[in-house]
């Protein structure tokens, strides 16, 4: 039911709207195929089980990788369902400034990712 009425809105909406979202959707994956397939050739050079979308040598690159994993949170989480992936890894200056912005916690973003695919592992 749910499958024919998303169907049903589909063929409602205007032909430039579906070829604008098509477009969004292949460059939202391509991006991230591009990036983590090179973050994951660095993290193999270097053993890390885990990988960075940006090298972490500053508190902007920190910043830009833990924006990368929510913003790809949604294919990381398929890609390690799957079994072809592996979890981002945590920034290594993050959680040791006293003067942390709010709303910005040690590890989080792994902490959703594991509770994510234990979830998903489970199901």
């Amino acid at each position: 039911m749910v499958a024919s009425r998303a169907r049903s809105i589909w063929r409602r909406l205007p032909g430039a709207f579906k070829i604008s979202a098509l477009v969004i959707l292949l460059f939202y994956v391509g991006s991230y195929a591009v990036l983590s397939r090179r973050a994951f050739q660095r993290a193999d050079e270097t053993n890390a089980e885990g990988f960075y979308f940006v090298e972490p040598t500053s508190d902007v690159a920190c910043r830009v990788h833990e924006l990368c994993s929510i913003v790809y949170f949604p294919l990381i989480v398929v890609e390690q369902w799957l079994g072809t992936g592996r979890p981002p890894a945590s920034s290594p200056l993050q959680g040791l400034s006293l003067n942390r912005p709010a709303g910005i916690q040690p590890r989080s973003v792994r902490k959703r990712l594991l509770a994510a695919t234990t979830i998903l592992r489970a199901g």
